[in-house]
């Protein structure tokens, strides 16, 4: 399947929905209902093919996909911002550490004493690691 077959179709399936009258829903399966090659082909490979496209297409951020109304192509403006945050590196240790300290304070300001972090487990909301109280 060529990616650039599936992106005319989603070209094709945007222009027919505009904002607020969706008529189709631009997701894999309606992709390849219209890309379908013949009578009797065997759909999954086919549907599998089409939905590798889509997933190239929203990785190198040409199109993105709405809950509404399914896929559509990104503006120039959308696809650089999404290339800038996909270029950002993400330092998981701090990352995590700003998540748990804002936990923390959420937790502290709501008086609660411990965090449940597994059923059946709690550690007390000062815990600065989760080995602290025994969970993975």
């Amino acid at each position: 399947m060529k990616v650039s077959s599936v992106a005319k179709v989603i070209f094709l399936l945007q222009h027919l929905n505009p904002p607020g009258h969706r008529r189709v829903r631009v997701d894999a399966e309606n992709i390849a209902a219209l890309l379908y090659p013949a009578l009797g082909a065997p759909w999954e490979p086919h549907l599998k093919d089409v939905r590798d496209a889509c997933a190239r297409l929203l990785n190198e951020h040409f199109i993105g996909e709405e809950p509404e109304s399914g896929y559509r192509f990104y503006r120039q403006e959308e696809k650089t911002f999404q290339q800038e945050v996909d270029s950002q590196l993400v330092d998981e240790p701090k990352l995590y550490g700003l998540l748990r300290e804002a936990i923390e304070r959420q937790a502290s300001s709501l008086g609660m004493k411990s965090i449940a972090v597994m059923p059946g487990t709690s550690c007390p909301s000062t815990c600065s690691t989760r080995r602290h109280c025994g969970a993975p």
